[in-house]
């Protein structure tokens, strides 16, 4: 069974997703979403739809344990220094420890350098596929991927954008089968 791991939960939309598309057939999900409006939509609906090992987290993904200021925008909400909400960073590592992850999702308004410093440890010993959002900083579209050829220089990348405007820009990591054949 998959391990699999989303941050950014939203609306809870991918989840729902993948469960549907997995048949149910996972060993656990991981749930992160900031917003406690958000958070409680998917919460009621996980409850709702009789979901199992799914963790949910009200925490934005962060590099350590820590209190940041917040501007809510619904789905556009982020980490900033001028925003009026105060919500609890969380890193990754602390909460998955050393269990087995197998896929790893990204759309974190910006926040996903932070995210990946701190599931540094998750991606360097599970070294799972990525799917991580280079679109939200000019900067991202090199420095995400130069970081997490840092962490495994063994992943090969794809870039996948999904719409006509500068938006929904995605970097897929994974190590090769024939790599992962050999190991």
């Amino acid at each position: 069974m998959k391990k699999y791991l989303l941050m950014g939960g939203y609306n809870g939309d991918t989840l729902f997703d993948f469960v549907a598309w997995s048949g149910g057939k996972y060993k656990k999900v991981y749930v992160f979403e900031p917003m406690s409006d958000m958070f409680q939509t998917i919460k009621k609906n996980v409850i709702k739809k009789h979901f199992i090992d799914v963790e949910l987290y009200n925490n934005a993904l962060w590099n350590k344990k820590e209190d940041l200021l917040f501007t809510e925008a619904k789905a556009g909400s982020y980490v900033t220094e001028k925003g009026k909400s105060i919500v609890k960073g969380i890193s990754l590592d602390e909460i998955v420890k050393d269990e087995k992850v197998t896929y790893i999702k990204m759309d974190i308004e910006g926040s996903e350098l932070n995210a990946l410093k701190g599931a540094e440890n998750t991606i360097r010993n599970s070294k799972p596929r990525l799917a991580i959002c280079i679109y939200h900083k000019p900067e991202d579209i090199l420095e995400l991927p130069l970081y997490i050829l840092g962490l495994v220089p063994e992943y090969k990348f794809y870039i996948r954008h999904y719409c006509s405007c500068i938006w929904e820009t995605v970097l897929y990591a994974e190590i090769s089968k024939r790599q992962d054949i050999e190991k």
